[in-house]
């Protein structure tokens, strides 16, 4: 998982950065590509299939969100896969993007979640433990950019986030640090 903070600056350096581990990677996630899904095949990657969801429509603006919105799954060419639409979700709290792995053994659910650090994060709360209660019994990864300083969890917003992930039988892979100035 990568939050690329733009496509259009950083997908290039983000091929360079995989190049060695292409070979060993199932899927991969990204968020805030700034991309909508009309625009994905300018980003491809060889021997991945991309799934793109739409930037964040503003309403009130009537337009999409130009900066710090979009996520995207590249699923390895060796893998039949369909977009999950029950789970996938694009408001101004969180954008989640979910496939199903078709072809495998046993079906496997991948997803990729980005809350922007403006979302209202109770309103993510509430549709992130939705969306794990979805996932009750379903083999599955999450990947993504939570904006939650899990090593603080200084108010319930931030204990609830990490209530609902150990409740639903996840463990964080991270355990340090991601954003250094968030401990200022």
């Amino acid at each position: 998982f990568l939050n690329i903070d733009g496509n259009a600056t950083n997908f290039d350096n983000f091929l360079l950065e995989i190049a060695p581990l292409k070979d060993r990677l199932s899927f991969i996630g990204l968020a805030e590509t700034n991309v909508d899904s009309c625009n994905q095949q300018l980003y491809q990657i060889a021997e991945y299939t991309s799934c793109y969801q739409s930037r964040l429509f503003l309403s009130n603006k009537n337009q999409y969100k130009s900066k710090g919105s979009g996520v995207c799954l590249y699923i390895h060419n060796s893998f039949n896969f369909n977009h999950n639409e029950m789970l996938s979700i694009c408001t101004e709290s969180i954008e989640a993007l979910f496939v199903n792995i078709t072809n495998l053994p046993e079906p496997v659910t991948v997803g990729v979640i980005y809350r922007p650090p403006s979302g209202d994060i109770k309103a993510f709360n509430s549709h992130y433990s939705e969306i794990l209660s979805k996932l009750d019994g379903v083999k599955s990864y999450l990947l993504g950019d939570f904006n939650i300083n899990m090593l603080s969890l200084s108010d319930d917003n931030e204990s609830n986030f990490e209530e609902a992930i150990f409740a639903s039988g996840f463990a964080p892979v991270i355990s340090t640090v991601t954003h250094p100035r968030t401990l200022r």
